[in-house]
């Protein structure tokens, strides 16, 4: 199942549907999206048989999201980042 809908995406440099992006090149990527269902910035872990909620520290993804973490139902969330394209990237 979806867990957002997606509103808007963008990748530069990018002119078109179909892009292919360099090793080593700079990209600038932003997703607008809707979430339809509630996200945690969390983990999980087992201790004692059972399953234990870890909340796990603002970094990742949250950082390259406006408004950031957590996800909430219904909200318009936009997700930001620039960088190079890795040397590793296939």
């Amino acid at each position: 199942p979806n867990d957002a809908n997606l509103l808007k995406l963008d990748v530069s440099p990018c002119d078109s549907d179909r892009c292919i992006l360099k090793r080593g090149s700079h990209v600038s990527i932003t997703i607008k999206f809707k979430a339809l269902t509630d996200v945690d910035a969390g983990g999980h872990k087992v201790e004692h048989g059972e399953r234990i909620l870890v909340l796990l520290p603002q970094n990742g993804l949250c950082i390259h999201m406006n408004p950031s973490c957590p996800i909430k139902t219904g909200v318009e969330y936009i997700y930001s980042y620039s960088g190079t394209v890795p040397n590793t990237a296939e």
